[in-house]
């Protein structure tokens, strides 16, 4: 599959500051505002390919100083895009942050949902989670670690010690983005400090890796060489500390236990680790960028993709400019912490963006520092929508479920559960179609936004203007256009929401393409063959489908003709079709309130049909002809011996034996490329003609051989070949 890119013009530099048209572009797209000109600047340098600023459906609070907004926006690059964004507001005393480890050690991974409702408790209720840093891949257990830096309750869990763009928070809540690198060393009795290259993550050639049990119960197998058992550390690893610890033992690498109160040196031989020995005290430190030390979570990211209120990719990778979906954390200059996800690889639904769009949708939310976290399928975001206790999934990842992934960026509330002080009606906004329906709940919340239960028997239900019905356990049906009052009164609280209610103006659709196939047990007229045509169902907002509509063309697709239907609100037809013509099929959909669809087209075909009498059929045994004007093609060959064969090659799709039935018909064994396929009894009450007694579908075109061999069933030894059909799709 192709990775959608989008046609970018760029300057010598990948960083760029948003100059008055560019700010003025996105700030008027915030609003709502059409704003020329704003999609190139001189130099032509790309500056603003979001072409409409996010526009909110649904803006819920989630706690006192959350909320969450739920839209989209459009991009120059693939239109409409899914778009998630919580907004934290800095000084709420009631909020931390938390950086989450799956599984707590760095060879597992856990989806964000698993790694929230972990931790997830009250008076420690996670209200956000979103996915955390990229890991290195799925050869190695070991590669489970996040790549970068992670640092959880002031614990140096993971690191490597290039530069990494951040996010961290201090002890005072106050969150901060930067660029982050940590230094590791071990300085031994020379008193002579030596590099140290990662810790907690796997070791690459020539390198020297520092393990914890956070690591895991023990070292990787991978690599050779020898490990130092450093002895002595008390609690957790920290931050800009010098840790004295005594030398236990030396031996050789991989698969070693790790105890809680010990630091494994792990690398290759030639180093300085040669001449650590039992009872030697040495010295392993940690050092952090300045500003950073105080740092109680950090997970690092991908790339920076705002700067100081300027887009800033840096380092710019070749998927920058592609389209995947993305997760974003940004710190506004007030301090607010913007959190994003954009839906992506599910056309038209949601294609993804680049990270220059991702950078604007951020910097439109006020975020003047992000950076880009782990994306694709990575992204997730989970809510704890209010009433409910915990969190639970708001976008659509790209993989169809949630990822494991290495860590995550948890929000939680301390505040413990309360009484119930505010009713909410659920699903929030209610824009419907005539003919549809909604089932509401209502749900109840302290002051805090921590979910309070309310028994479903005890919400009294009530409608006011409009039109629809509502019955007693809150399921409304949309009748006619107007705009409804829905009321929930229960535990002595009320909550309302109004249901918009629009005319039923949306044409059904059919989502995916009609597909034509050879049907066994269905009979050929004297000079066409039926094909089964199937397709999705349509799917209608409003009244419902009523019917469909096939049309069939034997040019290809520039001449049509109706096909009369059975059953016209099923999604299935049977056509025929003429051998030798190319078809093509088309449907559509008609609702009951008389909007029309748009017509699904499927391939374009050929179907061939080989009489008994082709030299492509090779036959062996005794095979006797005879003429039999009801037959197809007036002409029929059978066997009465055992062991008669008939073998056809061919190139298709799909291939299908018509013969006879009746009372003396017997069986014959099916071999498809060699190998047996089926036993198919020829057997019936009365006797019938031009019956598909057998069909072999393929997953692509491409050469093939069917035999039919007949098994001289007792007492009705005789096996007919009449045909012999393939389809042949034409790629347009």
């Amino acid at each position: 599959m192709t990775t959608p890119t989008r046609d970018r013009r760029v300057g010598p530099s990948a960083r760029h500051a948003l100059p008055s048209i560019a700010l003025a572009a996105i700030f008027a797209a915030t609003l709502g505002v059409a704003f020329p000109g704003a999609s190139q600047a001189a130099g032509g340098v790309r500056i603003a390919s979001v072409v409409s600023g996010f526009t909110p459906d649904v803006t819920e609070q989630i706690a006192p100083s959350v909320t969450h907004q739920t839209g989209r926006v459009q991009t120059d690059s693939a239109g409409g895009q899914q778009v998630n964004i919580v907004t934290a507001r800095a000084g709420d005393p009631s909020l931390r942050f938390q950086a989450s480890l799956a599984t707590g050690e760095a060879v597992g991974r856990e989806s964000v949902g698993a790694q929230a409702r972990a931790v997830s408790a009250d008076g420690n209720r996670v209200i956000v989670a979103i996915n955390g840093d990229v890991w290195g891949g799925y050869s190695s257990q070991t590669q489970d670690a996040p790549n970068g830096i992670h640092v959880q309750d002031g614990e140096l869990m993971i690191a490597a010690t290039d530069a990494r763009p951040a996010f961290a928070v201090d002890a005072s809540g106050r969150a901060m983005i930067g660029q982050v690198q940590i230094a590791l060393s071990v300085t031994g009795p020379d008193l002579v400090p030596y590099p140290v290259d990662r810790l907690n993550q796997l070791r690459r050639p020539g390198e020297i890796v520092a393990y914890t049990s956070r690591f895991g119960p023990q070292t990787p197998a991978e690599g050779s060489g020898i490990e130092v058992v450093l002895g002595g550390l008390m609690g957790p690893l920290a931050l800009g500390a010098a840790i004295p610890l005594t030398v236990l033992q030396t031996r050789d690498a991989g698969s070693q236990p790790i105890s809680a109160d010990q630091l494994i040196l792990n690398g290759p031989t030639g180093t300085f680790l040669d001449a650590l020995t039992p009872g030697a005290l040495v010295t392993f430190s940690t050092t952090i960028t300045p500003g950073f030390e105080g740092s109680r979570q950090l997970v690092t990211g991908r790339e920076n993709i705002l700067t100081g209120g300027a887009v800033d990719i840096h380092p710019r990778p070749a998927m920058a400019d592609q389209l995947h979906p993305r997760t974003a954390i940004g710190v506004t200059a007030g301090g607010d912490v913007v959190m994003a996800t954009v839906d992506g690889r599910e056309p038209p639904y949601s294609t993804g963006v680049d990270l220059d769009e991702l950078a604007q949708i951020m910097g439109a939310q006020g975020a003047v520092n992000a950076i880009n976290l782990d994306g694709g399928g990575s992204t997730t975001i989970e809510i704890r929508e209010p009433g409910d206790v915990e969190a639970t999934l708001q976008n659509r990842p790209s993989d169809g479920k949630e990822r494991a992934v290495a860590n995550a960026i948890l929000l939680v509330s301390t505040t413990p559960t309360g009484p119930p002080t505010q009713l909410f009606v659920r699903p929030p906004s209610a824009t419907l179609y005539v003919g549809e329906k909604v089932s509401f709940t209502a749900k109840a919340t302290d002051a805090a936004f921590n979910g309070v239960p309310v028994p479903a028997s005890s919400i009294a239900w009530s409608i006011g203007g409009g039109s629809g019905t509502l019955t007693p356990d809150g399921r409304y049906a949309a009748t006619a256009p107007g705009t409804a009052t829905i009321t929930a009164t229960a535990i002595g609280l009320t909550a309302q929401l109004a249901v918009n209610v629009l005319p039923d103006t949306i044409p059904p659709a059919i989502d995916g393409t009609p597909v034509s196939r050879l049907t066994a047990q269905t009979t050929l007229t004297a000079k066409a063959v039926p094909l089964t045509v199937t397709w999705p169902a349509a799917t209608d907002r409003g009244i419902g489908v009523a019917s469909y509509e096939v049309q069939l063309s034997a040019d290809g697709g520039s001449s049509w003709k109706g096909v009369k239907l059975e059953a016209p609100g099923r999604p299935r037809a049977l056509i025929y079709v003429t051998p030798g013509a190319v078809m093509r099929v088309r449907v559509r959909a008609l609702d009951k309130a008389g909007n029309v669809g748009d017509w699904a087209q499927g391939l374009r075909f050929r179907v061939i049909a080989y009489q008994d009498a082709s030299a492509k059929i090779a036959f062996r045994g005794t095979w006797k002809a005879t003429k039999s004007a009801p037959n197809f093609g007036g002409s029929v060959r059978y066997t009465l011996k055992k062991g008669g064969t008939a073998t056809f090659a061919f190139t298709g799709s799909q291939v299908a034996w018509v013969a006879l039935k009746g009372p003396d018909r017997g069986s014959a064994k099916i071999l498809v490329d060699g190998k047996a396929a089926a036993t198919v009894d020829g057997r019936a009450s009365r006797t019938v003609v031009r019956r598909i007694l057998y069909v072999k579908l393929f997953t692509g075109t491409g050469r093939h051989e069917i035999v039919v061999k007949a098994l001289g069933t007792s007492g009705r030894p005789r096996v007919d070949m009449d045909a012999l059909i393939v389809v042949m799709p034409i790629v347009d």
